[in-house]
Formats: structure tokens, C-alpha cells, sequence
């Protein structure tokens, strides 16, 4: 009986049936590819977030200069800088002392007390931990950014705990791995000769920092008068130019002697400071110093002297 009301319900409504069961068959398709497509979405948007998560913290990457460094290079300055950070944790700053090179002593620490003093004291005033990121990575130079947090697992609060940072650069040569620390990257000989006509010039060596850079010059008077090698009359008398031409000026304030006269045939050094952050790609090419009184006596006893001498310091 049900059988025969069912046969003739669905031919009295077999149109409307199948038109409802297209409209079904369609929705469940649509509901398949949907299904599928926020199944291929997940699955992205987890191994995008697999793949951030990875990718967030990669110390051999270097962020400003040079080649991404290289496992066996990454393991052996990671335990050099490891074994320091050991020693300065532990108050055995003797021990650190010997990792650090010899220019970087001369140049910031030469005793251990003040190595103690200047650096130890004021980063390591409490058990440190740090992290690596590789910065700049320049033939045997490979500088780090340091970066130093307390053990906040240990006190429970990273947010209250002291940190620091520090540029360390390691230092590979033939015979032996070292360390420049606090921001001092490296030496550099120059050795050029320049001349004008009121003085002679060397440009003996550069100290370069991570945020400025240190000129060491000798000028020699070669008139028969005094000169004035600056009046302080301008805060742009002495500039560095780049190989971009880009003019960087003197912390004349920090220049020793700059001021005092130079008798005939006499040779001063100065050291004068640009600050110019570290790039490896462009090179200095000149420093000029351009408000040189060529003869002091007339320069004092004349209130309109005006003659002025130069000299561009080759580099």
C-alpha cells in the first residue's frame, strides 16, 4: 500500500524532486570544495607558522653585511664568545682578558684593571646569558651583535631583568682566534702621503667602530711661517669625504693640539673622529682640512686676514 502511494507520489512531484535533488547535489559539492579548501588553508597557514617560527631567531644569518656564515665558522665563534661571557660571568676577568687581541687592548683595555673596570663591571654586574646574531661578515672579521639578559628563568620576570648589548667581532688569523669587544672592529694601516702648499700630510692608520671611525694623521708645517691648522670658526673645516662623496664632519672638541700654532718644520699627530656607522662597501677616500692660516703673526696683528691654506688627506 505505502509502496504504491510513494510510486505515485513521485510521479506526480518527480519534476520538483529532481530539481531538489539537483540543488541538494550541488550544495553538498560546493560543501566538499569548501571543506577541502579550508583543509589545503590550515595546512598553510600551519606550516607558514612552522616555518616563521623557525626562521624568527637565525644567528648565522648576517643582518648588514657579508655571507651568511657557516656552521663550522658559527661553532667556533659561538664557543669562543661563549667561553668569555664564561669567564667575565665568574669574575675571571685575567682569563677573558687573554681571548680579547691585541689591537682591541691597545686601543680600549690596556691593563686589566681597566678591562675590569670599564667593560666587566658595567655588562656583567650579574649572571648574564646572551644570544648571537651575525652582523657583519667581512673576510676574517665576523662581528655579532651580543645581546645580554640576566637569567630571568631563575628570577621568574624577564620584563624587570637588566640587559645590555655589545658589538664582539672575531678575529681569525693563520695562527690564532680573538676578540674585539665593545663595538671596536678593527685597525687599519694607511701609510698615504699628501701634500699642499702649506703642509705635508700621512694618513697613518684608521680605528674603526661599529658607530665611528678614528683617523690617525701626522701634518708637517712646510712653510717658513706658523701656521694654524684650524680657527674653530666653522664646525665644517674638517671633513672626511666617502667614495660617494657623502662629507662626514670632525668631533673637533676631541682633538688634541688642533688648535695651537705649528712652527716651521714641525710635525704633529692628531686623531680625529667621524662618526660614520661601519659600512664594508664604501671606502673613505679624503680627509680635508680646509681653514688653515698660513701665517700666524699676520693672522693675529691683522683684523681682515683672510688668506686661507688646505690640504686633502688621501686615504
Amino acid at each position: 500500500m505505502f509502496r504504491r502511494w510513494l510510486s505515485s507520489f513521485f510521479k506526480k512531484n518527480k519534476v520538483i524532486i529532481l530539481q531538489i535533488a539537483k540543488v541538494m547535489g550541488v550544495l553538498i559539492v560546493i560543501g566538499l570544495i569548501g571543506a577541502s579548501i579550508m583543509a589545503v588553508l590550515n595546512r598553510t597557514d600551519t606550516n607558514t607558522e612552522t616555518e616563521n617560527s623557525i626562521s624568527i631567531y637565525n644567528p648565522q644569518k648576517t643582518m648588514i653585511s657579508g655571507d651568511k656564515v657557516t656552521n663550522d665558522e658559527y661553532s667556533e665563534d659561538n664557543n669562543l664568545i661563549s667561553k668569555f661571557v664564561e669567564y667575565c660571568n665568574n669574575g675571571n676577568e685575567e682569563e677573558a682578558y687573554k681571548l680579547i687581541s691585541d689591537d682591541c687592548k691597545n686601543e680600549l683595555y690596556p691593563t686589566v684593571e681597566l678591562f675590569k673596570n670599564r667593560y666587566c663591571n658595567g655588562l656583567f654586574n650579574g649572571n648574564k646569558q646572551y644570544n648571537l646574531q651575525s652582523w657583519i661578515n667581512e673576510d676574517n672579521y665576523h662581528t655579532y651583535r651580543v645581546r645580554f639578559t640576566e637569567d630571568f628563568l631563575s628570577t621568574g620576570n624577564y620584563e624587570s631583568s637588566q640587559k645590555g648589548q655589545d658589538y664582539i667581532t672575531v678575529v681569525t688569523t693563520d695562527d690564532d682566534i680573538k676578540l674585539n669587544v665593545n663595538g671596536f672592529i678593527k685597525k687599519e694601516t694607511i701609510n698615504k702621503q699628501s701634500s699642499s702648499d702649506c703642509a705635508e700630510a700621512l694618513a697613518v692608520d684608521k680605528t674603526i667602530y661599529m658607530d665611528y671611525e678614528v683617523y690617525t694623521i701626522k701634518i708637517k708645517n712646510i712653510t717658513d711661517s706658523e701656521i694654524l691648522l684650524d680657527t674653530d670658526q666653522s664646525l665644517k673645516s674638517i671633513s672626511m669625504v666617502d667614495a660617494n662623496d657623502v662629507k662626514y664632519y670632525s668631533q673637533k672638541n676631541d682633538i688634541k693640539n688642533l688648535y695651537l700654532e705649528l712652527p716651521s718644520g714641525v710635525t704633529r699627530t692628531l686623531k680625529i673622529r667621524f662618526n660614520r656607522a661601519y659600512d664594508t662597501s664604501i671606502k673613505s677616500k679624503y680627509i680635508e682640512f680646509s681653514d688653515i692660516v698660513t701665517d700666524v703673526t699676520k693672522y693675529r696683528n691683522q683684523e681682515d686676514y683672510a688668506d686661507r691654506g688646505k690640504i686633502k688627506v688621501e686615504m
